[in-house]
């Protein structure tokens, strides 16, 4: 459902003492009357609050711990909600690979996808966490409020680039279109790496040196000959 590889946090969660994130389940409810309407504040206190319309009223349904408390509660109401809880829960894993994982490059890459019209970070430009980057908006704690963070639109654009067939219902002032996804796809994932060559056995080396020994006699009987250089060709690293 999501393919992004999410074992990449493991270096900077084991620079917290983790392995892994934990995740809970609670009633969040009293929580949203302090934080609905205070994005900001509970920001600066090192807590991201995700919220959204359930049966025609506001309610938080997720919250993000920041580092070095990373940590995911998820409301007891989505529970009844598959796809919701799967798309909350994946937000919070946007801010997870943010934190965790993503580059200053990568944080370009995302801000120049979802300005579609005004590509205006420039390369090796400094994402800042706070403050503003252009025209008042900001990656998180911006002049402009909460709806405009980059940040925050990197939830939708997470799942849309990695889970394509989990419906996004947040709606902030940075929408990603289809082509958006695509190229955060691109930015966000592991460069691909060439599994590593294993080392050749002692019996293999010690054959390869007797196979070269014996290619540079001068009488040598033709089939053996022919079967040992087809070896040696097929093991150049030896």
């Amino acid at each position: 459902m999501c393919d992004f590889p999410f074992d990449v946090l493991a270096p900077s969660l084991a620079r917290e003492g983790k392995a892994s994130i934990a995740v809970d389940w609670e009633d969040l409810s009293a929580f949203g009357f302090v934080a609905l309407e205070d994005a900001e504040h509970t920001h600066e206190h090192g807590v991201h609050t995700i919220s959204r319309v359930v049966d025609g009223r506001s309610r938080v349904l997720g919250l993000f711990y920041l580092p070095p408390y990373t940590r995911v509660v998820l409301d007891n109401l989505l529970e009844s909600r598959p796809a919701l809880a799967m798309e909350v829960f994946l937000s919070e894993g946007a801010h997870a690979v943010d934190y965790h994982y993503m580059t200053n490059a990568m944080r370009v890459a995302v801000w120049n996808a979802l300005h579609e019209d005004n590509q205006d970070l420039a390369e090796g430009t400094t994402v800042e966490e706070s403050g503003d980057l252009n025209h008042g908006h900001s990656w998180f704690d911006g002049p402009a409020g909460y709806s405009t963070w980059v940040g925050e639109a990197f939830m939708a654009a997470f799942v849309k680039a990695f889970a394509p067939s989990i419906p996004v219902t947040i709606t902030l002032a940075h929408p990603t279109s289809d082509e958006a996804a695509h190229v955060i796809r691109h930015a966000v994932s592991p460069e691909p790496h060439e599994p590593p060559v294993p080392a050749p056995s002692s019996a293999d080396v010690a054959l390869a040196v007797a196979a070269r020994r014996y290619l540079r006699r001068i009488v040598t009987v033709s089939y053996l000959r022919t079967a040992l250089k087809a070896w040696l060709e097929a093991h150049p690293e030896i």
